[in-house]
């Protein structure tokens, strides 16, 4: 029994060295490969991105499979930083659960765009694009979605995003993409 217990666990642990052991040298040499390939393709596409770069003054829309942190986009005619009393947080808790644009009573400078309920976290609301014509303004906004492999909240939200428009536009318009 001594001799085949050792066999047996001599095979037993060979068969686990080899099965889950260490990459070959050739294997290794081939992630290696894949990886600099990678790099190197990263450091062309950043050259790329570097030499596109144009100093025009217009923003151009975003496009929907960037990733943008909807709190860094501010317009030139309006922005995301609105203090917050207690009168504003009632209103904007009262407005949240439906969908729309709405304006604030008390500073018809302050608007709130809303995406209503949602089931999970993972939505935002974002300005895409602003267009001024004359003293009307446009602005056109998205409610993103969560994508099917993202990680989100399991709890009931309430995306919605407060603006302050300024002080030289006269009439705004609101379009959803």
């Amino acid at each position: 029994w001594k001799v085949f217990s050792i066999f047996l666990l001599s095979t037993v642990l060979i068969f686990s060295i080899t099965a889950c052991g260490g990459e070959t040298d050739e294997q290794e040499e081939a992630l290696d490969d894949e990886n600099s390939g990678a790099e190197s393709s990263q450091e062309d596409n950043n050259e790329e991105i570097d030499e596109s770069v144009d100093d025009t003054e217009e923003e151009e829309p975003i496009k929907e499979d960037e990733v943008v942190d909807p709190n860094e986009f501010q317009g030139k005619y309006f922005t995301s930083e609105v203090e917050e009393d207690q009168a504003l947080s009632n209103w904007i808790e009262n407005k949240k659960f439906e969908s729309g644009v709405y304006q604030y009573p008390e500073d018809e400078k302050i608007y709130m765009i809303a995406g209503g309920e949602r089931n999970t976290g993972g939505y935002f609301v974002q300005i895409t694009e602003e267009k001024l014509e004359g003293e009307d303004l446009t602005l056109h906004y998205k409610i993103h979605s969560p994508g099917p492999g993202d990680m989100v909240t399991q709890a009931i939200t309430y995306p919605y995003l407060l603006i302050r428009i300024a002080e030289e536009v006269e009439k705004v318009n609101f379009v959803e993409q």
